[in-house]
């Protein structure tokens, strides 16, 4: 009995704090054209938690904390940097100036593809890892039904090693450090 209680309790905690997050939204676009901005980075000001937009320019995330607003930078390559407050009650357009930075002059003259080949094996040594590395990233993957509605979102810390070019034959690793899912909708149960 006392076990059940136990687990009556600790399912119970768990509905609440699931019930407890906050999920912010909105949708980068371009100041001048109104069209998306793809992959701009949105990052909570004062934290290390953020998001990248998708395809069509969305983001969104959620918050453990009870807040009811928070600051975002926003940034992407080709754009001027913008802080904008977002709230929990709706979906954010955020508009993004164009930024344009002059690049150093290119110079192109051709070259013969033999001796690119034979300056790139030369190389190699320098170029490449002779030695085993271990590599950490990031992961996400989300279900959609629509293009404005997520089913669910899931992240993760993966760690590889990575053999040396002259080690090729051997296989790498891959090892999931931490991970987790958010369910959003209700749908979320149909496809899993």
């Amino acid at each position: 009995m006392r076990y059940a209680l136990f687990i009556l309790f600790f399912i119970n905690n768990l509905h609440g704090a699931a019930q407890s997050n906050q999920l912010f939204s909105g949708i980068v676009l371009d100041k001048a054209t109104k069209t998306p901005v793809p992959w701009a980075t949105v990052l909570v000001r004062g934290t290390a938690k953020g998001t990248v937009t998708n395809a069509e320019g969305k983001f969104l995330f959620s918050f453990t904390e009870k807040k009811d607003s928070i600051v975002v930078q926003i940034s992407s390559i080709g754009y001027k940097s913008n802080l904008v407050q977002l709230s929990t009650n709706y979906e954010k357009k955020i508009l993004l100036e164009q930024g344009a930075k002059l690049l150093n002059e290119v110079i192109v003259r051709p070259q013969i593809v033999r001796d690119m080949v034979r300056e790139a094996v030369k190389k190699i040594a320098k170029n490449y890892y002779t030695k085993p590395i271990v590599l950490t990233g990031f992961y996400r993957e989300s279900l959609r039904y629509d293009s404005t509605h997520y089913i669910y979102l899931t992240e993760g810390v993966l760690q590889a090693r990575k053999e040396s070019y002259r080690d090729a034959h051997h296989g790498g690793q891959i090892k999931l450090l931490k991970s987790r899912k958010k369910r959003i909708s209700r749908l979320a149960q149909h496809y899993e």
